[in-house]
């Protein structure tokens, strides 16, 4: 079963999908010192000199062409949390999706977001995964939407704990900056799917 596809603009926001022992295991998988530092979100940017942490499992890192990156997944033993949530995830809210990249960001106060596209494919999504174990309101690091010509916010999403946040790949958006009360590591499991025209 497919789940149904999000219209152009649609943010797809899912609560306590994740079973708790699962989402434990992935806070302390994202807590090992695994980051690398110098990822950008928008690459093709040349204003954006700004870099955060970044920590790659499977897919084609410079986004095209777009190929099934399942198997690469999960033959990999250390990655068995987010293997796990994969299949979580293709069971329930992706069903019928095909991932074709999964990395993880982090930032931390200092690394600023970019207002950015993520593909202009129609059948092209995100997801969004929050994996910090706690986040405060005055830490800020929303995600943030924006209308197609970047004039106005549409909505803000709190990076709460264990949050799914679904959209189209063609939405602006962007990670905001955290707060200079923010002392933690605001973490995304970003799996990037293509759901194939019906």
């Amino acid at each position: 079963m497919t789940t149904p596809a999000l219209a152009f603009g649609d943010v797809r926001i899912q609560d306590d999908f994740i079973p708790p022992a699962l989402h434990s295991e992935l806070v302390r998988f994202f807590q090992e010192p695994i980051w690398f530092y110098g990822w950008k979100s928008n690459a093709g940017n040349k204003q954006a000199p700004n870099s955060h942490w970044n920590v790659f499992f499977a897919g084609n890192m410079s986004k095209s062409p777009a190929v099934d990156c399942e198997a690469e997944l999960m033959e990999n033993a250390f990655f068995q949390p987010i293997q796990a949530l994969w299949q979580l995830l293709k069971a329930g809210p992706l069903a019928g999706h095909i991932p074709v990249r999964i990395y993880a960001n982090a930032h931390t106060y200092g690394t600023d977001g970019y207002v950015h596209t993520d593909s202009e494919d129609p059948n092209y999504y995100s997801t969004v995964v929050y994996l910090h174990p706690q986040w405060h309101p005055n830490w800020a690091g929303e995600t943030v939407f924006f209308t197609q010509d970047k004039s106005d916010i549409t909505r803000a999403v709190f990076p709460k704990p264990g949050r799914i946040v679904s959209f189209h790949g063609a939405v602006p958006h962007c990670a905001r900056p955290l707060s200079r009360d923010c002392g933690a590591l605001r973490v995304c499991l970003v799996f990037k799917t293509l759901l194939p025209a019906a």
